[in-house]
């Protein structure tokens, strides 16, 4: 399928994918920093496995090609209390294809693994690092070509109770897009009132709003393509149903080829389910949905790719837990 990355300038189409991810809550960016822990928590984990239907590719014949996706993350801070607290995070992609088509690897990994601090702070002003590293490949960590850094560099300035401004430099050495260039990020951030957070930058902005009792939206903007939304309503206490569309974009080494390549999965979700919290620490999450606009493709970053494989679109069952303590 035709990207519409392609056709936008490469410095806005390599700030708008570096925080794809930061949105998902990817704990190994500027996430693991930047996203608040709730009061006295310590610790975050989520799991999850995506179940597809049968599905097929476009290669001769139109293979079987049968995905499954199992993927989690999770952080945990230390010294909070002091002046310069410490979080670790680690976040897994697992994607496994079971096909008959040579021109599909049968498993695609990348774990990332990060830790952050405060290094300075004075007035308003705090200045925070995070370094990571990962092996994202075909065949992970014995891959020699598969192993990258990650790190970002964040300002955060305290304009008043309810806002600040923060300015990012990140690199990324498997970023979908300019891997291995630092790229410069911008965003304000206010808590207007209880039930209204937004963030105004370049190239992300979301809002999370509470609407009523019961309802919450949460909408992430990336200039200008891309639309993260959930809306969700709490029926009960402890039970919450949710409908969202969300988009998955991955990038991985394929043992034995050429070290300037990789391949690119790129999907788009739509689902529905239900939040179960049997205790205040942990969520319960069972979902069905579709996945569609699923490609294999290959190339250096996603200014210029070669499609491998389109896949076609299916049905799937998501199953996950979330806990925090």
């Amino acid at each position: 399928m035709t990207h519409s990355r392609r056709l936008l300038t490469p410095i806005l189409s390599a700030c708008c994918l570096l925080l794809a991810h930061a949105a998902a809550l990817a704990q190994v960016g500027p996430a693991l920093w930047i996203v608040p822990f709730g009061e006295k928590e310590q610790f975050q984990a989520e799991a999850q496995v995506t179940f597809f239907f049968d599905g097929s590719s476009n290669g001769p014949g139109s293979p079987d090609a049968t995905l499954l996706i199992a993927d989690g993350r999770g952080r945990v801070r230390f010294a909070q209390e002091t002046e310069h607290p410490v979080h670790l995070g680690a976040d897994v992609f697992f994607l496994n294809i079971d096909s008959s088509d040579p021109a599909l690897p049968n498993q695609l990994v990348n774990v990332q693994f990060a830790g952050a601090t405060s290094i300075a702070s004075w007035d308003d002003w705090s200045i925070a690092v995070i370094i990571g590293f990962g092996s994202s490949s075909s065949e992970p960590f014995s891959d020699g070509r598969s192993w990258y850094a990650r790190g970002d560099l964040i300002a955060t300035w305290k304009l008043d109770e309810k806002s600040f401004l923060q300015f990012m430099l990140n690199y990324h050495g498997n970023r979908t897009i300019f891997p291995d260039v630092p790229l410069p990020l911008i965003s304000y951030t206010r808590q207007s009132s209880a039930t209204l957070r937004y963030t105004i930058g370049v190239p992300v902005s979301a809002i999370s709003w509470q609407p009523g009792d019961h309802w919450l939206l949460e909408l992430t903007y990336v200039i200008p393509f891309s639309i993260d939304f959930t809306i969700s309503y709490e029926v009960t206490e402890g039970v919450t149903l949710y409908a969202s569309y969300k988009e998955v974009y991955e990038a991985f080494h394929l043992k034995g080829d050429q070290k300037d390549r990789r391949l690119f999965f790129e999907q788009s979700r739509i689902e529905a389910g239900v939040r179960w919290k049997p205790i205040s620490n942990l969520q319960v999450i069972l979902a069905g949905g579709y996945a569609f606009g699923q490609e294999i493709s290959r190339g250096f970053d996603a200014r210029n790719t070669t499609t491998v494989r389109d896949l076609s679109d299916e049905p799937f069952l998501r199953a996950g837990v979330e806990f925090r303590y």
